[in-house]
């Protein structure tokens, strides 16, 4: 590794010191990321570039009445649009996480590519993918349990217990929101079966629950910086070109959708310093743990 101070993973840092950790990890290591990360996500981007200007060509048919057009180029711009967002979803985390894993284990250098990470790549994106399926799943059996009560309570004629479940439902997921910003990286790091992932992240989000929630808004913070910054120029166009299909605006949708790429590997590596002082802290893993524990002998 030709980095001068290798960045310890797993250490006990307050929650300052693990934001400025992930800081210095993309100090470092910015010039691999950006150089994985937009082989996949500059393709990517540019669909969605082609998805929203075929939106906006969608919405000028329509104020021209051809109803056909809109439909038409909502199915195509949409389609694409969720095939994107799918990607990104699965592909740019598991970029991330392989980039991470490589150099904990000392073997990530400036030159290091594709060819380097694709093991680690396709395997964290099949944990990706089956802990999103598994997620989905249980957000389906919540979501059906509660329309079961709802209609068992006699549907709309029972308002306050409908307007309570739903208030539970979004309470419930606000609650989990921190565990399912690390619920990736017991599968990524440790190794562990998808279903073990989610069963280690949940009680661990809870038990750290004000730290990850306060992670997320500053995250979130500095996401929307980075995306309002590259997507406010195609909203101002447009604005001021409404439903026109040109290229200046399909360059400007692209840039916006380079933010939403950009962002991705961000919210990874900051989670994951989360992550790791969380472990550390919780069941002592590092190498530095068991050198105390031992002159303590």
């Amino acid at each position: 590794m030709n980095y001068e101070k290798t960045i310890e993973f797993y250490k006990n840092r307050s929650f300052s010191e693990r934001l400025s950790a992930a800081t210095d990890f993309i100090k470092q290591t910015w010039k691999v990321l950006l150089k994985n990360v937009l082989i996949i996500g500059l393709p990517l981007a540019l669909i969605m570039g082609y998805a929203l200007q075929s939106y906006m060509s969608a919405l000028l048919s329509v104020q021209q009445g051809d109803v056909s057009e809109l439909l038409s180029g909502f199915a195509g711009g949409f389609a694409l649009l969720i095939v994107a967002v799918c990607i990104i979803s699965l592909i740019l985390p598991a970029i991330t996480g392989a980039i991470l894993i490589q150099y904990d284990k000392g073997e990530l250098t400036e030159e290091t590519g594709w060819r380097d990470l694709q093991k680690n790549i396709f395997r964290l994106a099949g944990k990706t993918f089956k802990i999103g399926i598994l997620l989905t799943l249980l957000l389906i059996l919540i979501c059906g349990l509660v329309g079961g009560l709802i209609f068992a309570a006699g549907g709309q004629d029972n308002v306050a217990l409908i307007v309570l479940l739903v208030l539970l439902l979004v309470g419930g997921l606000v609650a989990l929101a921190p565990s399912l910003s690390i619920i990736y990286f017991p599968a990524y790091y440790e190794g562990l079966s998808s279903w073990a992932s989610i069963r280690k992240a949940i009680p661990l989000g809870f038990k750290n629950w004000g730290y990850l929630f306060v992670a997320i808004i500053i995250i979130g913070i500095i996401s929307g910086i980075i995306s309002n910054f590259l997507g406010v120029p195609n909203q101002f166009y447009s604005t001021t070109h409404p439903g026109e299909f040109t290229i200046v605006g399909f360059f400007l949708a692209t840039l916006a959708g380079v933010g939403s790429v950009l962002v991705t590997p961000l919210q990874v590596i900051f989670m994951s310093f989360q992550y790791f002082a969380i472990v550390e802290r919780n069941e002592g893993n590092s190498l530095q743990s068991q050198v105390d524990e031992f002159e303590n002998m």
